[in-house]
């Protein structure tokens, strides 16, 4: 399907303005790195960051749904704005303020991830798991792991994906939801076959191991 031509001029604009903001971050001139990103969701959205800064990671998700499924250009282009925002406030010493816009990011990133409609900003997507690392030493939220663990079976890195599986399971203190949640992950898995599981570093043995063990 052709991108209409509003989807083009928000990706340009978005383009030209994030190259800007790369450029004064370089630099160090982070101040004015800050006010361009403001400027540009200002821009490209009517809204600044306070607005986004502000939104549940849940409600700014649904803003971006249209008939239920998100617009993925606006979401990989606000989450880009977002980690940019928290990559200098990280730089400033500002590490807490940072956590939060970097998780917000992350959980518009994968949702864009694994919306199925084309964009020609999926480059961006290799940042995913760079944001998972600078977020890896806070307890994150359910929300925030399931979408993880969604992110890491969609690319086929089962091992990861468990890992976060037990924190998910950790985290809820083994819930009914994640429980189901876990036992619907394990019976995925095994549907698959043993190249896909060995490639994903998962064996079948330690799925079924694990799903049992779970569920009882």
């Amino acid at each position: 399907m052709l991108k209409s031509n509003f989807s083009k001029r928000l990706t340009n604009q978005f383009q030209e303005s994030f190259e800007e903001v790369l450029s004064l971050t370089e630099d160090k001139n982070y101040d004015r790195a800050l006010q361009l990103i403001d400027e540009t969701f200002s821009n490209l959205f009517r809204l600044n960051s306070l607005f986004f800064n502000s939104m549940s990671n849940d409600n700014l998700i649904d803003i971006l749904k249209v008939g239920g499924e998100i617009e993925k250009d606006k979401a990989i282009i606000i989450s880009k704005l977002l980690e940019q925002r928290a990559y200098i406030l990280s730089i400033q010493g500002k590490e807490n303020e940072s956590f939060y816009i970097y998780i917000k990011a992350l959980n518009l990133f994968i949702e864009a991830f694994l919306c199925d409609k084309d964009t020609d900003l999926d480059r961006y997507f290799e940042d995913i798991p760079s944001i998972i690392e600078k977020t890896s030493g806070y307890v994150l939220s359910e929300e925030t792991l399931r979408r993880i663990i969604n992110y890491y079976k969609e690319v086929g890195n089962f091992a990861s994906a468990e890992d976060y599986l037990y924190e998910l399971l950790d985290v809820t203190e083994k819930n009914t939801e994640s429980i189901a949640f876990a036992v619907e992950f394990y019976d995925s898995l095994v549907k698959l076959d043993d190249a896909a599981l060995e490639k994903g570093n998962l064996s079948r043995e330690e799925i079924l191991e694990a799903r049992n063990s779970v569920s009882q």
